[in-house]
Formats: structure tokens, sequence, C-alpha cells
């Protein structure tokens, strides 16, 4: 191999080996600033997450009492999941029957139905036959919206009359002889127990 006039072989070694070291040193520069480049990214990508965690970790005892606030206001709208499922739709029971007596209704049946599953909570289910004057049921059902946990009305039907079995409560004949308004009406209602 004929090298040109004036560049000897020693010459020729030492300018590759400076042009190796160069590009070997160009490719380490490229390689290590797309490797901080794609760190960056990353740490870019990393900073909403850690600020909401901080965020999160900040507001800790506000979300604590928050979620105490939440029992709270569950504990008043839904039945415990302290008691089991039979008792608290006795209870329910219980307490609509005397809900819808107070009113002045006659509460003919009233009758627990099976109860649905849902995720967290189960619905408890009450099927209740009632007579009595229009204004009865309107004070039924203002005392129902009140009622805690709440009770809420699923269903309705109502149709006139009911002197049959109205008459036989404590009502003065009076009062149901000749009351145009009487109603005769059966509800299905619904009430949340927790399960957990």
């Amino acid at each position: 191999m004929n090298l040109p006039a004036g560049l000897n072989r020693s010459t020729f070694v030492v300018g590759g080996t400076l042009a190796l070291v160069l590009g070997l040193f160009l490719f380490g520069v490229l390689y290590f600033w797309s490797l901080r480049h794609g760190y960056a990214q990353e740490i870019d990508n990393i900073r909403p997450r850690t600020a909401r965690l901080l965020g999160i970790l900040e507001s800790q005892e506000a979300l604590a009492h928050a979620g105490e606030e939440a029992r709270d206001i569950l504990a008043g709208v839904a039945y415990s999941p302290d008691r089991d499922a039979a008792s608290s739709a006795a209870s329910m029971q219980q307490d609509v029957r005397e809900l819808l007596t107070s009113a002045g209704l006659f509460v003919s049946s009233s009758q627990i139905l099976p109860r649905r599953e849902g995720e967290g909570f189960e619905l408890l289910r009450l099927n209740v036959s009632v007579e009595g004057n229009i204004d009865g049921f309107d004070a039924a059902l203002s005392e129902l919206e009140l009622a805690r946990p709440l009770v809420l009305v699923e269903s309705i039907r109502v149709k006139s009359g009911g002197r049959r079995a109205f008459s036989r409560s404590r009502a003065p004949a009076s009062e149901v002889e000749g009351d145009p308004r009487l109603l005769t009406s059966t509800l299905e209602l619904i009430s949340l127990r927790l399960t957990d």
C-alpha cells in the first residue's frame, strides 16, 4: 500500500487512533445524553404522582376526619352491619308500623320480603298494606321522609275505599262512615343495611 507523500505510517496510526478515540468519546456522550433524557422524562412523569401522594400525606388528617363524618352520615341513613339482617328487617317493620299507625292509618298487614344484595350493602324490603283517609296518607309519607335510618318508598298502589278494615280500627264510626277520602294502599318500602 502506498501512502501519499508526507504521510508516514506512524502518522496514519496516530490519526486513526485519535479518530477512533474521538468516535468512542462522541458515542459515549450521545449515549449518556440519551440516558439522561430518558431519566428526565421519567422524572417528569413521576412528578405529578409524587405531588398527589404528598398532597394525600398533607391532608391525611382531613381525610380521616371526612371518613369519620361519612361513617356518621351512613350510620344515620342505614342500618349498622353490627346487627344481623333479620333483626334489622324486624326493627324496620316495627318502626314503620308504629309510624303509619301514629299518622292515623290502619295497618292491615306487613310482610318482610327477601332482601337484595348490593356491593357493601343490602336492601331490606317490606310490603305494608294500610287503610285510612288521605290526610293520614299525607302525614305518613311526610313521616317516612324524616325516618332514620332512611325508609324509601319503592312502589305504592292506591285505590279508593277501605271502609271495612278501617272500621275495625279504633277510629270513631262517625269518622269512617261517609268519608269519601278513605283509601287502601300497598306500599313496598326499602331500607339500607351496611354489610362491611
